[in-house]
């Protein structure tokens, strides 16, 4: 017989485990520990009070023999060691984004069970091309801050961790997997939201903003087809923005050669495509306002300003470097109430230094009508 016991680092009994045999398997430890876990915690490691790691395929014993308690403590964590994330394995294609990023569903060791794991992959010129990875580097250093973060909003998919293989060219940032619909296939398929829709998916997405801007940090590709749908509201998808960048910065020939890619530009600020020096948070702020025009039209932002079919660059660019100058007013009479005008009037601001901050935007009278 074998007993058991894990505790936290202050003594708190999490799990307490009783088998027959003499040894037990640390898979079989960390089933019993999974309740216990805080919400926090992406993964626990097991320790001996002699200090020893135990891996997942070990066996735990008892040095003194049968009939004695095992004492073991778990070294709970909100980030997935490099070690660990470089062991993942690959379950499905989930297909691309609109960058032509490669996304899969995979599985990290270590983590805890039930966790969904998406693997988003930048692809990027190698170093005899010419290419100066430290901007890379920069990247994956704050990807790895983001997930150190003991707290996290729960509107928010969280970022688990990242690492660059220079031998494949490949920036791969691991995320929680959000399985329900994007906002962007919602509308899709039924047209535009309700407004009672708009105004609760847009409280939750500036809350999480808000999160994130307090850390300064910028999301870097909020629109509809980055906010997904769950039985409470709406989640944000996990912030890449900084691996993009790099990932754009290094990149011969941009991604956005397609008509996809192209029409993402209609969610940019107007500063990002005259090259002029921005703000990441600013930005933010004007495409979740772009974010919110989607939600209420059931269109692409500025749709009301394109010509016909055109999607070419040099159409795009003059919609949202000219053709918005009157923001949400440019839309046709009645598409959208009053309030919902003016909130996103609040936002579209073309000097970027007049925009709201995020928990300015959250206190806006259209969130709260109440």
């Amino acid at each position: 017989m074998l007993d058991v016991e894990v505790s936290s680092f202050s003594g708190e009994v999490l799990a307490s485990l009783h088998v027959e045999e003499d040894s037990v398997a640390v898979s079989a430890i960390r089933a019993a520990l999974e309740p216990a876990l805080p919400g926090a915690c992406v993964r626990a490691d097991l320790v001996s009070q002699a200090g020893h790691r135990f891996e997942d395929d070990e066996e735990v014993t008892s040095p003194l023999g049968c009939g004695c308690i095992v004492r073991l403590v778990a070294v709970l964590s909100s980030e997935v060691p490099d070690m660990c994330l470089r062991r993942f394995r690959r379950c499905a294609y989930m297909g691309e984004d609109s960058d032509l990023n490669a996304i899969y569903s995979v599985e990290v060791p270590g983590l805890r069970k039930g966790l969904g794991v998406a693997m988003r992959e930048f692809r990027v010129p190698s170093a005899s091309e010419g290419a100066d990875h430290r901007c890379v580097d920069a990247a994956i250093a704050g990807m790895r801050e983001l997930a150190g973060q003991s707290t996290w909003h729960p509107r928010l998919a969280r970022v688990y961790g990242a690492f660059f293989e220079p031998w494949d060219c490949r920036i791969r940032l691991f995320v929680q997997r959000l399985t329900g619909p994007s906002i962007a296939q919602w509308i899709r398929q039924s047209g535009p939201l309700a407004m009672a829709d708009v105004r609760g998916y847009a409280a939750d997405i500036v809350e999480a903003l808000g999160f994130l801007h307090s850390s300064g940090v910028a999301h870097g590709g909020i629109r509809g087809a980055s906010m997904f749908l769950d039985s409470s509201g709406a989640v944000l998808e996990a912030p890449s923005g900084q691996v993009r960048k790099a990932a754009d910065k290094l990149r011969v020939q941009q991604a956005w050669s397609t008509v996809g890619g192209w029409c993402k530009l209609l969610w940019l600020a107007p500063e990002n495509l005259t090259g002029q020096e921005s703000s990441e948070l600013a930005n933010d702020i004007w495409a979740f306002a772009c974010t919110v025009m989607e939600m209420g039209t059931g269109q692409p932002p500025w749709q009301h300003l394109r010509g016909g079919d055109d999607n070419s660059i040099m159409e795009i660019f003059c919609v949202v470097s000219e053709k918005s100058r009157r923001g949400a007013r440019s839309l046709p009479v009645g598409t959208l109430p009053e309030d919902c005008l003016d909130f996103l009037d609040s936002m579209l601001i073309r000097d970027m230094a007049a925009r709201p901050a995020a928990h300015e935007v959250a206190r806006h009278p259209f969130l709260r009508p109440d």
